[in-house]
């Protein structure tokens, strides 16, 4: 899997003519997308040492506390770090637009949230990248996005919906799964909620570093190919 972007060449995309500082905007974007995928790989290490099969026993059967906060802690930060680096691209996607005063630049507005807005400025500004269209449709419609940006809003603004260690007594194996939690899809523009239940940490984590993540570097490549210079 390639999570890969060269820098440079990002930079000598943008019009430093209209405001020099969009260069060093999107550097520190890109930059700041590598340390946290670091970040990402760090917490992803300490959520797997923490829910090895002794530490899940210790936390359901002898009811462990410091057990439990590891790996708690070590999910959540992981979710977090994973959902920032999803976040961080429309700000980057404006900049290579060049779009963007430089007060909008400095701001955080509408501009940098994945919305009708993001969609409506790409293609008016690249009618012709379709490529880049679909994929912006697709990501914002993209269901483990969706679950991954409920369950870190909630812990933001209300709360983290319980984690619990289970044992699959079939296979004799401990695993964490997050109960309960809602989630919002979109129909035509119409929200609906949705409820899923023993969400399975591990493999959720896998997949959004396997396939989430993927989508937005191919997002940053398609836009990277619209620009021209």
């Amino acid at each position: 899997m390639d999570l890969s972007i060269d820098v440079q060449k990002f930079l000598e995309k943008v019009d430093s003519t209209k405001n020099p500082e969009f260069v060093n905007h999107l550097k520190e974007a890109l930059n700041w997308l590598g340390k946290r995928l670091d970040y990402s790989f760090h917490y992803y290490q300490q959520l797997k040492r923490s829910t090895t099969p002794k530490n899940l026993e210790a936390s359901l059967l002898m009811f462990d506390r410091t057990a439990r906060i590891r790996f708690e802690a070590a999910s959540l930060a992981y979710l977090q770090n994973i959902h920032a680096a999803c976040d961080a691209f429309p700000f980057a996607l404006h900049i290579l637009l060049g779009g963007l005063s430089k007060a909008e630049a400095n701001s955080n507005n509408e501009h940098f949230k994945w919305n009708k807005k993001l969609i409506s400025d790409v293609v008016k500004k690249f009618p012709h990248a379709i490529k880049l269209h679909e994929a912006l449709k697709d990501f914002s419609n993209d269901v483990n996005f969706l679950m991954l940006a409920s369950l870190v809003n909630q812990a933001k603004h209300k709360y983290f919906p319980r984690i619990k260690c289970n044992l699959d007594v079939s296979k004799n194996k401990y695993y964490l799964s997050i109960e309960s939690f809602e989630y919002l899809t979109y129909t035509n523009g119409k929200a609906q909620s949705n409820i899923y239940e023993n969400l399975n940490i591990l493999s959720f984590a896998k997949t959004i570093h396997d396939e989430t993540l993927l989508k937005i570097f191919h997002l940053y490549k398609l836009a990277y190919d619209c620009v021209e210079k």
